[in-house]
């Protein structure tokens, strides 16, 4: 969601892991993003 800063730590969060080739993190942050959105965005 545009302007959540907590969207934007976690997509960070996943994009550096992807670029370490960590998939199990990159699983991990998945999983919170939905947890998050799930909750309504609440940062």
């Amino acid at each position: 969601m545009p302007g959540c800063s907590t969207c934007l730590s976690l997509s960070v969060a996943r994009e550096n892991a992807r670029s370490v080739r960590d998939y199990s993190a990159v699983s991990d942050s998945n999983v919170r993003m939905r947890l998050h959105q799930a909750e309504g965005h609440t940062s």
